[in-house]
């Protein structure tokens, strides 16, 4: 009998509460999950702009330059090998970390604006190569890293017939800020020169056509 007199008297106590009453109590619940969400949204936005703006800080930049040698290259030298440096700068104010080729490809010219790659051309008198290291790089700010790139020339008398050839080199750099936030790529292009002079028994290199790209 107890359980029901209670039973009747929460039936009323319900009845008598207004409508504009249950208006108010469903809004400040809604209300509430709104300023939740809104707080929740708010919270990750401040950690992506925190994040980017680390980012920023943190981020390193590198430049890459064939440095040719001033003195030419005689041809009447024993040594096959000829040898330039390929600079790889850091131009930021911030550490380049774990700096590493991931591929390192050249093409040499056969006319009509067409290229073959040097591995799989049948007639080619050179190889080019970058010594790589084993290990990779840190390079402070505004510091220069070199890797030395060997010119191997085959058939001494086949070459000297030949006035000049042109190569395109293409490499493929990776890198990473002090933080490890982030892997940035770092594409270099250039075309590379041998011109043999027959006057002079000299052989002279020229690069031109430089492309620098950060791809992320």
């Amino acid at each position: 009998m107890e359980i029901i007199d209670e039973y009747i008297m929460t039936s009323t106590f319900l009845e008598n509460i207004s409508k504009d009453a249950w208006l108010t109590f469903i809004g400040s619940i809604i209300g509430g999950l709104i300023t939740m969400i809104g707080v929740i949204l708010t919270i990750q936005y401040e950690k992506r702009v925190n994040k980017i703006n680390q980012l920023k800080d943190v981020r390193p930049f590198i430049v890459c330059k064939p440095d040719l040698p001033d003195v030419l290259y005689s041809a009447k030298d024993e040594e096959e090998f000829r040898t330039y440096n390929l600079n790889v700068k850091n131009v930021s104010d911030n550490l380049v970390k774990d700096l590493r080729v991931l591929s390192d490809e050249v093409y040499i010219y056969v006319g009509n604006d067409k290229y073959e790659k040097v591995d799989d051309s049948k007639d080619s008198r050179y190889s080019i190569f970058t010594v790589l290291m084993d290990t990779t790089e840190m390079i402070e700010a505004h510091n220069v890293f070199s890797y030395q790139t060997n010119i191997l020339i085959h058939n001494y008398k086949e070459t000297s017939k030949s006035p000049a050839d042109t190569f395109k080199v293409k490499m493929l750099f990776e890198y990473t800020d002090i933080l490890d936030l982030k892997k940035y790529r770092h594409y270099l292009e250039y075309n590379l020169t041998i011109n043999y002079t027959r006057e002079k028994g000299k052989y002279i290199l020229f690069a031109n056509d430089i492309k620098n790209e950060t791809i992320n």
